[in-house]
């Protein structure tokens, strides 16, 4: 295996290894927001965000890669329904009239409050189920690269995240 070549595949053992991990936090979340039978922004945008991460454009190398995500991504409603989420309430929305947040003024005070739209819970369990599938996916393919290592004679680095 030429040396660039085993470079760009531990840089996707590295980027697997931590979709994974992102991953199994958003089933967390899913289950702390079943659990909680209450809403919580927080654990709402984490999961959001987490989820997204992992397929968006990140300029550090933080997405899985194209071919790979070609391979994993899911083409499933919860996916287009937390990408949605995303791009219209928890992430790089305000850029966009059309698709921000909205601050209102319900007082007339000027003591603006920001327009949340709740995640369904019914879906709490359907992400949990996807982000475990899409762990089990991520390690599968991560596992499949540094066995491609060894069989080159290359030992994969240890990870740490």
């Amino acid at each position: 295996m030429h040396p660039t070549d085993v470079n760009r595949v531990r840089k996707e053992i590295w980027r697997l290894a931590l979709a994974e991990q992102d991953m199994r936090l958003v089933a967390s979340a899913a289950q702390e927001l079943a659990d909680a039978h209450a809403p919580s922004l927080v654990l709402e945008a984490g999961l959001v965000v987490i989820y997204c991460r992992s397929f968006s454009g990140a300029p550090k190398g933080g997405r899985v890669p194209e071919h790979v995500v070609d391979e994993l991504a899911p083409k499933s409603h919860l996916h287009q329904k937390l990408w949605e989420a995303r791009n219209r309430m928890y992430g790089h929305t305000d850029e966009d009239y059309e698709l921000r947040r909205k601050a209102v003024d319900v007082f007339g005070t000027h003591s603006y409050s920001v327009e949340y739209q709740h995640l369904n819970p019914a879906l709490f369990d359907p992400f949990r189920a996807l982000a475990l599938a899409l762990a089990e996916n991520f390690k599968g393919a991560r596992e499949e690269r540094e066995q491609a290592l060894r069989d080159t004679g290359v030992e994969p680095e240890p990870l740490v995240l």
